[in-house]
């Protein structure tokens, strides 16, 4: 094998284990950035049932109900529970007739 044939398959070993360094990168962050999303659904959905309170658009009841299930989606969140808790959000959302 010659030297500019050595130099090119090194090239592309090193180039593979960065790809899969990356790859594997990727694959490792996922919990965390579902939890991001979780997490970003909760408090973006509490944002809203904040601001319609204040402006007077739900009723308490509804307010109290709706905050405590999105307690429970909260806590789905940080114990990992990702899925369960997005879907819980949606769930509150459509029983309270609020937009997906």
């Amino acid at each position: 094998m010659n030297d500019a044939m050595a130099t090119s398959s090194n090239r592309g070993s090193q180039f593979l284990l960065a790809a899969i360094a990356v790859l594997v990168g990727a694959l490792a962050t996922q919990p965390a950035l579902a939890q991001t999303n979780c997490a970003s659904a909760v408090a973006g959905f509490r944002s809203i049932l904040e601001q319609d309170i204040q402006m007077g658009r739900v009723d308490k009841s509804v307010y109290d109900k709706a905050t405590a299930e999105l307690g429970n989606a909260d806590a789905a969140c940080r114990a990992g529970r990702d899925a369960a808790a997005v879907e819980a959000v949606r769930a509150t959302k459509r029983r309270y007739g609020y937009p997906q």
